[in-house]
């Protein structure tokens, strides 16, 4: 067993470009500040590609779980080209969702269902007792008590259960992205309030 902590600088301020992808941007019309963006982007889903690759590769991919997820909203535009958190309001460091609603993806080999939308609020101190519980530890000897709750049940049962009931989350498609991004999974379901 393995736990690998990967924390991308990307995509963060100072906005510096990467020179593997830059110019492919500027090439495409984009002005400086988009090229820049765009390019990170592209870097950290270059490198999480790669570490994927690697599982892949190693044969190991149906018994690791990948939680990708960021640690704040996106920028707020504030003049600058590359930032854009619609349709929620503002971005980090607001008290508005564009601030602190952040992307959370989880795979888990066939345990977790492709295209999913799950709209239960989760937060940062619920990767803790996830994690132990992904690693099958009950019960673990801490100097003090566990403040978030484990998601396993919501990323397994509940996001199956969305995509059973409304489809899988389409970004194309309005009328799907409304109905995926306003979909509730009962606390039944996935061992969550909807409401937390």
């Amino acid at each position: 067993p393995f736990y690998l902590y990967m924390s991308h600088f990307a995509v963060h301020t100072p906005i510096q470009p990467d020179s593997r992808y830059y110019q492919k941007y500027r090439d495409r019309g984009m002005d400086e500040g988009q090229a820049r963006y765009a390019s990170m982007v592209e870097g950290v889903d270059a490198s999480l590609g790669e570490i994927m690759k690697f599982i892949e590769d190693k044969g190991i991919a149906d018994n690791t779980i990948i939680v990708f997820y960021a640690d704040n909203g996106g920028t707020e535009n504030k003049g600058a080209n590359h930032g854009q958190n619609m349709p929620l309001r503002h971005g980090k460091g607001a008290c508005y969702e564009g601030g602190f609603r952040e992307p959370m993806i989880v795979l888990w080999g066939d345990r977790t269902t492709a295209g999913a939308r799950v709209n239960t609020p989760v937060c940062a101190k619920d990767v803790f007792p996830t994690l132990l519980e992904f690693a099958g530890i009950e019960n673990p000897d801490l100097i003090q008590p566990i403040d978030g709750q484990s998601i396993v049940k919501l990323v397994t049962d509940g996001a199956a259960y969305a995509a059973s009931n409304c489809g899988v989350w389409d970004w194309k498609d309005p009328a799907k992205l409304y109905e995926t991004t306003h979909f509730t999974i009962p606390e039944s379901v996935s061992g969550l309030n909807p409401e937390r």
